[in-house]
C-alpha cells in the first residue's frame, strides 16, 4: 500500500538499503529502502523541508518501504 507524503504510519526504524543516485530535476527518484513505514515518511519530509524532493511517497514492498522522491 502506497502512502502519501503526510500520513502517518507505525514504528520507527532504520534504513535497510540507501540508493540514492544522482538525480535531475522533473524526475522520480529511489531514495532508500526502510524497515518502517514511519521512517521513510521522516526521511521524505527532511527532504522535502531541505528541498531535494518537491514531494514523495512511500512503497510497501517486501521487505520493507521504498522511498520515492520527485527530485525539484
Amino acid at each position: 500500500m502506497d502512502c502519501p507524503a503526510g500520513r502517518t504510519g507505525p514504528g520507527g526504524g532504520g534504513a535497510l538499503a540507501a540508493a540514492a543516485g544522482p538525480a535531475q530535476a522533473g524526475q522520480w527518484v529511489n531514495g532508500g529502502v526502510y524497515q518502517y513505514q514511519s521512517t521513510c515518511r521522516s526521511v521524505g519530509d527532511s527532504r522535502v523541508a531541505s528541498g531535494t524532493y518537491e514531494t514523495y511517497y512511500c512503497q510497501s514492498q517486501s521487505p520493507g518501504w521504498l522511498l520515492r522522491g520527485y527530485v525539484n
